[in-house]
Protein backbone atom coordinates (compact mmCIF):
# COMPACT_ATOMS: atom_id res chain seq x y z
CA UNK A 1 0.00 0.00 0.00
CA UNK A 2 1.57 3.09 -1.13
CA UNK A 3 1.11 6.23 0.56
CA UNK A 4 -1.96 8.06 -0.93
CA UNK A 5 -3.28 4.81 -0.69
CA UNK A 6 -2.99 4.64 3.21
CA UNK A 7 -4.29 8.16 3.62
CA UNK A 8 -7.27 7.61 1.81
CA UNK A 9 -7.74 4.88 3.42
CA UNK A 10 -7.32 6.90 6.67
CA UNK A 11 -9.59 9.67 5.66
CA UNK A 12 -12.53 7.28 4.53
CA UNK A 13 -12.50 5.69 7.87
CA UNK A 14 -12.43 9.00 9.62
CA UNK A 15 -15.26 10.10 7.62
CA UNK A 16 -17.70 7.00 8.65
CA UNK A 17 -17.02 5.36 4.76
CA UNK A 18 -15.64 2.42 5.41
CA UNK A 19 -18.11 -0.81 6.05
CA UNK A 20 -17.90 -4.77 5.82
CA UNK A 21 -14.70 -6.65 5.07
CA UNK A 22 -12.87 -3.32 4.49
CA UNK A 23 -13.79 -1.47 8.23
CA UNK A 24 -13.25 -5.17 9.42
CA UNK A 25 -9.59 -5.85 7.77
CA UNK A 26 -8.52 -1.94 8.43
CA UNK A 27 -9.33 -2.36 12.31
CA UNK A 28 -7.29 -5.95 12.55
CA UNK A 29 -4.16 -3.84 10.63
CA UNK A 30 -4.68 -1.07 13.55
CA UNK A 31 -4.77 -3.80 16.30
CA UNK A 32 -1.20 -6.00 14.84
CA UNK A 33 0.70 -3.17 13.78
CA UNK A 34 2.56 -0.67 16.05
CA UNK A 35 3.84 1.05 13.01
CA UNK A 36 0.27 1.35 11.09
CA UNK A 37 -1.26 2.09 14.52
CA UNK A 38 1.51 5.42 14.52
CA UNK A 39 1.05 6.45 11.11
CA UNK A 40 -2.96 6.54 11.61
CA UNK A 41 -2.80 8.71 15.08
CA UNK A 42 -0.41 10.99 13.30
CA UNK A 43 -3.06 11.61 10.87
CA UNK A 44 -5.67 11.66 12.80
CA UNK A 45 -3.96 14.64 14.74
CA UNK A 46 -3.03 16.26 11.56
CA UNK A 47 -6.43 16.43 10.39
CA UNK A 48 -8.12 17.36 13.71
CA UNK A 49 -5.46 20.40 14.11
CA UNK A 50 -6.84 21.03 10.56
CA UNK A 51 -10.42 21.27 12.03
CA UNK A 52 -9.70 23.14 15.12
CA UNK A 53 -6.83 25.63 13.48
CA UNK A 54 -7.80 26.59 9.43
CA UNK A 55 -11.04 25.52 9.63
CA UNK A 56 -12.02 27.59 12.98
CA UNK A 57 -10.31 30.77 11.36
CA UNK A 58 -12.78 30.48 8.28
CA UNK A 59 -15.86 29.59 10.14
CA UNK A 60 -15.01 32.14 12.44
CA UNK A 61 -14.62 34.95 9.84
CA UNK A 62 -17.72 33.41 7.99
CA UNK A 63 -20.08 34.19 11.41
CA UNK A 64 -18.89 37.47 11.56
CA UNK A 65 -20.03 38.19 7.97
CA UNK A 66 -23.47 36.87 9.08
CA UNK A 67 -23.36 39.19 11.94
CA UNK A 68 -22.56 42.14 9.79
CA UNK A 69 -25.88 41.24 8.22
CA UNK A 70 -28.19 40.12 11.12
CA UNK A 71 -27.08 42.16 14.11
CA UNK A 72 -29.36 45.14 13.82
CA UNK A 73 -32.43 42.66 13.36
CA UNK A 74 -34.96 42.57 16.17
CA UNK A 75 -34.85 38.68 16.66
CA UNK A 76 -34.78 36.83 19.98
CA UNK A 77 -31.43 35.46 21.19
CA UNK A 78 -29.86 33.90 18.59
CA UNK A 79 -27.14 30.75 18.79
CA UNK A 80 -24.79 30.23 15.94
CA UNK A 81 -22.70 27.38 16.28
CA UNK A 82 -20.09 26.33 14.45
CA UNK A 83 -20.19 23.67 12.43
CA UNK A 84 -16.49 22.44 11.39
CA UNK A 85 -16.03 21.53 7.58
CA UNK A 86 -15.57 17.96 6.80
CA UNK A 87 -11.83 17.24 6.69
CA UNK A 88 -10.26 18.26 3.52
CA UNK A 89 -10.22 16.48 0.39
CA UNK A 90 -7.44 12.81 0.64
CA UNK A 91 -5.96 14.63 -2.39
CA UNK A 92 -5.52 18.11 -0.75
CA UNK A 93 -3.66 16.05 2.49
CA UNK A 94 -1.71 13.85 0.51
CA UNK A 95 -0.16 17.09 -1.15
CA UNK A 96 0.50 18.35 2.28
CA UNK A 97 1.90 15.60 3.46
CA UNK A 98 4.56 15.00 0.77
CA UNK A 99 5.73 18.35 1.18
CA UNK A 100 5.76 19.25 4.72
CA UNK A 101 6.15 15.58 6.50
CA UNK A 102 8.75 16.78 8.63
CA UNK A 103 6.56 19.46 9.87
CA UNK A 104 3.28 17.21 9.95
CA UNK A 105 2.78 18.13 13.68
CA UNK A 106 3.57 21.30 13.85
CA UNK A 107 1.43 23.53 11.04
CA UNK A 108 -2.26 22.70 12.75
CA UNK A 109 -0.56 23.71 16.51
CA UNK A 110 0.74 27.19 15.04
CA UNK A 111 -2.54 28.01 13.54
CA UNK A 112 -4.24 27.32 16.98
CA UNK A 113 -1.36 28.85 18.97
CA UNK A 114 -2.18 31.77 16.30
CA UNK A 115 -5.84 32.42 17.18
CA UNK A 116 -5.08 32.65 21.18
CA UNK A 117 -3.20 35.62 20.53
CA UNK A 118 -6.44 37.74 20.21
CA UNK A 119 -6.72 38.90 24.05
CA UNK A 120 -9.24 40.79 25.97
CA UNK A 121 -8.32 43.13 28.44
CA UNK A 122 -10.49 42.17 31.64
CA UNK A 123 -8.99 42.68 34.81
CA UNK A 124 -10.07 40.38 36.42
CA UNK A 125 -8.69 37.04 34.97
CA UNK A 126 -11.31 34.95 36.29
CA UNK A 127 -13.85 36.35 34.49
CA UNK A 128 -13.26 35.72 31.06
CA UNK A 129 -15.35 33.64 29.60
CA UNK A 130 -15.29 30.22 27.95
CA UNK A 131 -15.02 30.25 23.97
CA UNK A 132 -16.54 26.82 23.38
CA UNK A 133 -19.19 28.65 21.00
CA UNK A 134 -19.48 31.47 18.72
CA UNK A 135 -22.84 33.42 19.45
CA UNK A 136 -24.99 36.28 18.65
CA UNK A 137 -27.66 37.11 21.63
CA UNK A 138 -30.11 40.27 21.96
CA UNK A 139 -31.11 40.43 25.25
CA UNK A 140 -32.63 44.01 24.73
CA UNK A 141 -35.48 42.54 22.78
CA UNK A 142 -37.24 40.30 24.47
CA UNK A 143 -35.76 39.29 27.95
CA UNK A 144 -35.47 43.24 29.32
CA UNK A 145 -38.07 44.94 27.64
CA UNK A 146 -39.65 47.31 29.37
CA UNK A 147 -43.32 46.40 29.72
CA UNK A 148 -44.56 50.34 29.65
CA UNK A 149 -44.74 52.66 26.53
CA UNK A 150 -43.01 55.18 28.44
CA UNK A 151 -39.43 54.52 27.92
CA UNK A 152 -38.40 57.12 30.23
CA UNK A 153 -40.15 54.89 33.20
CA UNK A 154 -37.98 51.91 34.34
CA UNK A 155 -40.04 49.42 35.00
CA UNK A 156 -38.15 45.97 35.44
CA UNK A 157 -37.02 43.85 37.91
CA UNK A 158 -33.49 45.89 38.63
CA UNK A 159 -35.25 48.97 39.49
CA UNK A 160 -34.93 48.12 43.36
CA UNK A 161 -30.81 47.62 42.19
CA UNK A 162 -30.99 50.84 40.35
CA UNK A 163 -32.36 53.07 42.56
CA UNK A 164 -30.42 51.51 45.89
CA UNK A 165 -27.75 54.18 47.42
CA UNK A 166 -23.87 52.79 47.06
CA UNK A 167 -21.08 54.60 48.12
CA UNK A 168 -17.52 54.77 45.71
CA UNK A 169 -14.87 52.64 46.61
CA UNK A 170 -10.91 52.01 45.79
CA UNK A 171 -10.96 48.61 47.26
CA UNK A 172 -11.21 46.81 44.56
CA UNK A 173 -9.51 46.74 40.91
CA UNK A 174 -11.25 47.92 38.02
CA UNK A 175 -12.34 44.96 36.02
CA UNK A 176 -12.28 47.26 32.89
CA UNK A 177 -14.10 50.81 31.52
CA UNK A 178 -17.27 51.77 30.32
CA UNK A 179 -18.46 55.50 28.89
CA UNK A 180 -21.84 57.78 28.64
CA UNK A 181 -22.66 57.55 25.51
CA UNK A 182 -26.45 59.42 26.53
CA UNK A 183 -26.92 61.89 29.26
CA UNK A 184 -30.20 59.95 29.76
CA UNK A 185 -28.46 57.22 31.73
CA UNK A 186 -27.14 54.72 28.53
CA UNK A 187 -23.73 53.56 28.88
CA UNK A 188 -21.13 51.37 26.49
CA UNK A 189 -18.55 48.60 27.22
CA UNK A 190 -17.26 45.64 26.40
CA UNK A 191 -19.57 42.58 26.71
CA UNK A 192 -16.83 40.29 27.69
CA UNK A 193 -16.56 41.99 31.23
CA UNK A 194 -20.51 41.79 31.86
CA UNK A 195 -20.72 38.07 30.82
CA UNK A 196 -24.65 37.49 31.73
CA UNK A 197 -24.88 39.81 34.72
CA UNK A 198 -27.95 41.68 34.80
CA UNK A 199 -27.15 44.16 37.04
CA UNK A 200 -23.16 45.56 36.84
CA UNK A 201 -21.52 47.99 39.60
CA UNK A 202 -19.80 51.04 37.79
CA UNK A 203 -18.08 54.18 39.65
CA UNK A 204 -16.42 57.82 39.21
CA UNK A 205 -13.58 58.99 41.38
CA UNK A 206 -13.68 62.39 40.33
CA UNK A 207 -17.58 62.56 40.55
CA UNK A 208 -17.26 60.68 43.99
CA UNK A 209 -20.14 58.52 42.40
CA UNK A 210 -21.31 54.56 42.22
CA UNK A 211 -24.18 52.97 41.08
CA UNK A 212 -25.52 49.86 39.71
CA UNK A 213 -26.74 49.65 36.05
CA UNK A 214 -28.85 47.36 34.11
CA UNK A 215 -27.58 45.41 30.91
CA UNK A 216 -29.72 46.37 28.54
CA UNK A 217 -28.24 44.99 25.07
CA UNK A 218 -25.34 42.48 24.59
CA UNK A 219 -23.61 40.71 21.54
CA UNK A 220 -21.15 38.64 22.16
CA UNK A 221 -19.71 38.80 18.21
CA UNK A 222 -19.36 42.48 18.19
CA UNK A 223 -18.40 41.90 22.01
CA UNK A 224 -21.04 44.83 23.11
CA UNK A 225 -22.94 46.22 26.06
CA UNK A 226 -25.20 49.09 26.61
CA UNK A 227 -25.62 49.56 30.02
CA UNK A 228 -28.32 51.55 31.97
CA UNK A 229 -28.47 53.59 35.24
CA UNK A 230 -32.45 54.82 36.98
CA UNK A 231 -33.62 57.91 35.99
CA UNK A 232 -33.10 59.76 39.10
CA UNK A 233 -29.33 59.07 38.86
CA UNK A 234 -29.17 60.19 35.35
CA UNK A 235 -30.19 63.81 36.30
CA UNK A 236 -26.98 64.01 37.72
CA UNK A 237 -25.03 63.81 34.77
CA UNK A 238 -24.61 66.94 31.95
CA UNK A 239 -23.98 66.93 28.43
CA UNK A 240 -22.04 64.48 26.72
CA UNK A 241 -19.05 66.26 25.04
CA UNK A 242 -18.76 64.34 22.56
CA UNK A 243 -20.58 62.57 19.39
CA UNK A 244 -19.71 59.66 17.10
CA UNK A 245 -17.76 60.10 14.35
CA UNK A 246 -20.02 59.56 11.22
CA UNK A 247 -16.82 58.08 9.26
CA UNK A 248 -14.12 55.25 10.47
CA UNK A 249 -11.08 57.16 11.65
CA UNK A 250 -8.19 57.07 8.63
CA UNK A 251 -4.83 55.29 8.53
CA UNK A 252 -2.31 57.04 10.13
CA UNK A 253 -5.07 59.44 12.09
CA UNK A 254 -4.23 60.45 15.95
CA UNK A 255 -6.45 58.64 18.64
CA UNK A 256 -6.27 58.32 22.30
CA UNK A 257 -8.07 57.02 24.95
CA UNK A 258 -9.28 57.18 28.77
CA UNK A 259 -9.50 54.17 30.70
CA UNK A 260 -9.19 52.03 34.14
CA UNK A 261 -6.39 50.21 33.99
CA UNK A 262 -5.60 50.88 37.63
CA UNK A 263 -7.92 52.55 40.12
CA UNK A 264 -7.53 56.22 38.56
CA UNK A 265 -8.48 57.28 34.74
CA UNK A 266 -5.06 56.86 32.74
CA UNK A 267 -4.77 58.69 29.28
CA UNK A 268 -3.04 56.88 26.34
CA UNK A 269 -2.44 58.12 22.77
CA UNK A 270 -1.94 56.10 19.39
CA UNK A 271 -2.76 55.87 15.63
CA UNK A 272 -4.80 54.17 13.37
CA UNK A 273 -2.35 51.26 11.86
CA UNK A 274 -5.05 49.31 9.71
CA UNK A 275 -7.94 50.11 8.60
CA UNK A 276 -9.48 46.35 10.06
CA UNK A 277 -8.68 44.32 13.33
CA UNK A 278 -7.32 40.87 13.82
CA UNK A 279 -7.10 38.69 10.91
CA UNK A 280 -8.81 41.05 8.85
CA UNK A 281 -12.02 41.74 10.64
CA UNK A 282 -13.95 44.09 9.71
CA UNK A 283 -15.98 44.52 12.84
CA UNK A 284 -12.80 46.52 14.24
CA UNK A 285 -9.84 48.27 13.34
CA UNK A 286 -6.22 48.21 14.88
CA UNK A 287 -4.21 50.89 16.40
CA UNK A 288 -0.47 51.39 17.51
CA UNK A 289 -0.94 51.85 21.06
CA UNK A 290 -0.40 49.87 24.05
CA UNK A 291 -3.32 48.73 26.14
CA UNK A 292 -3.57 46.65 29.64
CA UNK A 293 -6.28 44.51 31.06
CA UNK A 294 -8.91 47.17 32.26
CA UNK A 295 -8.78 49.14 29.58
CA UNK A 296 -11.40 46.59 27.74
CA UNK A 297 -14.61 49.16 27.14
CA UNK A 298 -12.56 52.25 27.07
CA UNK A 299 -13.69 54.79 24.57
CA UNK A 300 -11.17 55.88 22.04
CA UNK A 301 -11.15 59.41 20.84
CA UNK A 302 -10.19 61.14 17.44
CA UNK A 303 -7.98 64.09 17.36
CA UNK A 304 -11.14 66.58 17.13
CA UNK A 305 -12.42 64.81 19.98
CA UNK A 306 -15.14 63.12 19.16
CA UNK A 307 -15.60 59.30 19.42
CA UNK A 308 -13.61 56.72 17.38
CA UNK A 309 -14.85 53.37 18.77
CA UNK A 310 -14.08 51.66 22.18
CA UNK A 311 -11.45 49.42 23.29
CA UNK A 312 -11.95 45.57 23.26
CA UNK A 313 -8.74 43.19 23.09
CA UNK A 314 -5.02 43.59 22.49
CA UNK A 315 -2.24 41.36 20.53
CA UNK A 316 -0.86 38.95 23.20
CA UNK A 317 2.11 38.27 20.66
CA UNK A 318 2.61 41.70 19.06
CA UNK A 319 3.65 45.16 21.12
CA UNK A 320 1.52 47.91 21.15
CA UNK A 321 -1.02 46.37 18.69
CA UNK A 322 -4.62 47.04 20.08
CA UNK A 323 -8.47 46.32 18.74
CA UNK A 324 -11.03 48.80 18.63
CA UNK A 325 -15.07 48.42 17.62
CA UNK A 326 -15.37 50.74 14.76
CA UNK A 327 -17.37 53.69 15.62
CA UNK A 328 -20.00 53.25 12.33
CA UNK A 329 -20.88 49.63 14.13
CA UNK A 330 -21.79 52.01 17.33
CA UNK A 331 -23.84 54.17 15.60
CA UNK A 332 -26.02 51.67 13.85
CA UNK A 333 -26.48 49.60 16.73
CA UNK A 334 -27.61 52.72 18.89
CA UNK A 335 -29.99 54.09 16.12
CA UNK A 336 -31.55 50.32 15.51
CA UNK A 337 -32.44 49.84 18.85
CA UNK A 338 -35.68 50.82 19.53
CA UNK A 339 -36.69 49.15 22.39
CA UNK A 340 -35.16 51.63 24.55
CA UNK A 341 -34.93 54.71 22.19
CA UNK A 342 -31.42 56.33 23.02
CA UNK A 343 -31.21 59.50 22.42
CA UNK A 344 -27.67 61.20 21.31
CA UNK A 345 -29.51 64.60 19.48
CA UNK A 346 -28.21 66.16 23.25
CA UNK A 347 -24.05 65.07 22.80
CA UNK A 348 -22.21 68.02 21.37
CA UNK A 349 -18.74 67.71 19.93
CA UNK A 350 -16.40 69.68 22.44
CA UNK A 351 -13.29 71.11 20.51
CA UNK A 352 -10.09 72.32 21.44
CA UNK A 353 -6.86 72.06 19.89
CA UNK A 354 -5.03 71.41 23.37
CA UNK A 355 -5.84 67.81 24.42
CA UNK A 356 -5.29 68.91 28.04
CA UNK A 357 -8.69 70.52 27.40
CA UNK A 358 -10.31 67.36 25.80
CA UNK A 359 -9.07 65.19 28.58
CA UNK A 360 -10.56 67.43 31.40
CA UNK A 361 -14.11 67.76 29.19
CA UNK A 362 -14.24 63.83 28.76
CA UNK A 363 -12.98 62.33 32.10
CA UNK A 364 -16.17 62.69 34.48
CA UNK A 365 -17.69 60.75 31.52
CA UNK A 366 -15.67 57.62 31.64
CA UNK A 367 -16.29 55.11 34.06
CA UNK A 368 -14.85 51.60 36.27
CA UNK A 369 -16.65 49.02 35.58
CA UNK A 370 -16.87 45.98 38.59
Amino acid sequence: MNEEEKIALFDAYLKGELSGDHLHDLEKLLDKSEEFRAEFEAYQLFANQIKSGEEYGRINKKLRKIHHELYTQKKKPLLLRPVFLTIASAAAIITLLVTVVPNLLNTGSENAVAANDYQELNGDAEAAEEATEIYVEYDSIENNKDSSDNMGEYESEAIDALDQSIAYSQQKEPKGTCFLISNAGYFITAKHLVKKRKIVRIQQKELDMAINTEVIYRDSVLDFAILRCSKSKSELFGRVPYRIMKNDPSLGEDVFTLGFPKPEVVYTKGTVSSENGFRSDSLTYEISMPANKGNSGAPLFGDRGNLAGFIVANNSKKQSVTYVVKPSYIHQIISDIDDYNIDLSNNYSKTSSKRATLIEAFRPFVFEVH
